[in-house]
């Protein structure tokens, strides 16, 4: 036991006790030592790891013991393989590059080959070569619900939306009975896709599904919200699969329906209905003109500038991003919530651009 703690004794003692420890033991002594206060054994639970990459602490903070548990919860979360920062001196390096310290450290002969003790231009941790192990480890897990479904029927489940970037993008599920008779929902992908007509859709669907091998001819179930491109009687996704597979039958999703069924509820609150169509107002003066929203993004910009200047702002990776006006819509969970912020983020500087307007009516 004396290895692990210094000898009150003289300094002569001291060195002698420091040369008979191996370099390892004392590497972690030393860090032991300096962040002793972090490094406590408490007991923690696990369902309470915040599951956002930013505000989780640093693997230092706990224990060492508790790491290699702590790094598997994380893993089953389903947290981000990269990390936003993953310098040198980042203590948030994402999943990749934590794992690969891990394995480090746990096995000689990996430690010995990779990270700083690799030659730099052949380190394989640069964001191509993460990208190329995901792209990798995606078309196994393709393979592996294709097997899974094999020549059984499934049902599909779409939805398209834009992105941040105002990409339309499709994202595809598969439901069907597993071999143990269980209904099981599989995620596939998500493919963008140039408009989103029925036949662009369609085309998209059938890409994605014969490129697991699966024939559209096993669809027996159909499964989209409510819009005409989508369950229209005539031009339809619905109609053109049910052309080609006539045991295809379409369901309007119940959790779409659920929030039209709620919009509508709200509408036929007079205060609710009056409050957000004096939104949808307020949004359409300043959306429908390029040159309005020119200035609000101008306005934002100027305001940071000055806030930071000040230190009313923090600077950042991620911080003080563009807040730009949304348009609530009746078919989108949580659009309106998502407005609703977005107008309290920045309503001092709407209503700047609202006295402009009123003052040069051109604007």
């Amino acid at each position: 036991m004396l290895r692990y703690f210094k000898k009150s004794g003289s300094a002569s003692d001291s060195v002698n006790a420091d040369e008979e420890q191996p370099y390892v033991q004392k590497r972690v002594f030393e860090e032991d030592e300096c962040q002793a206060p972090f490094r406590k054994y408490t007991k923690i639970d696990l369902n309470e790891l915040p599951n956002d990459p930013g505000e989780r602490p640093s693997m230092e903070h706990y224990h060492p013991s508790q790491r290699d548990e702590i790094r598997r919860t994380y893993l089953l979360k389903g947290l981000a393989f990269r990390g936003h920062n993953e310098k040198e001196d980042s203590i948030k390096k994402g999943n990749f590059l934590e794992l690969l310290h891990w394995l480090a450290d746990q096995c000689e002969k990996i430690g010995h080959v990779v990270l700083k003790k690799a030659p730099r231009n052949s380190q394989m941790k640069c964001s191509s070569i993460q990208k190329d192990i995901v792209r990798a480890t995606a078309v196994e897990v393709e393979k592996a619900i294709a097997k899974e479904i094999g020549n059984e029927f499934f049902s599909i489940l779409v939805d398209e939306s834009r992105d941040v970037s105002c990409k339309e993008q499709m994202s595809l599920v598969l439901r069907f009975v597993s071999s143990e008779g269980a209904v099981v929902e599989r995620f596939v992908g998500i493919k963008q896709v140039n408009d989103t007509s029925a036949l662009s859709l369609k085309s998209a669907i059938y890409s994605m599904l014969l490129g697991q091998g699966l024939s559209p001819c096993s669809i027996r179930g159909q499964g989209y919200d409510g819009a005409s491109n989508m369950s229209g009687a005539f031009n339809g996704l619905k109609t053109l699969i049910m052309k080609e597979s006539q045991s295809a039958h379409f369901i309007h999703r119940f959790a779409h329906q659920l929030q039209l069924a709620l919009v509508f509820v709200a509408k036929n609150h007079c205060s609710i209905n009056d409050f957000f169509e004096q939104i949808s107002g307020l949004l359409n003066m300043i959306g429908s003109s390029y040159k309005r929203r020119d200035l609000l993004r101008k306005k934002q910009a100027t305001y940071i500038v000055e806030a930071l200047a000040t230190g009313e702002l923090e600077s950042g990776t991620a911080q003080n991003q563009e807040v730009g006006i949304k348009r609530p819509c009746d078919t989108r969970w949580g659009s309106h919530y998502g407005s609703l912020l977005n107008i309290l983020t920045i309503y001092s500087l709407i209503c700047e651009v609202l006295k402009d307007i009123s003052v040069n009516g051109n604007c």
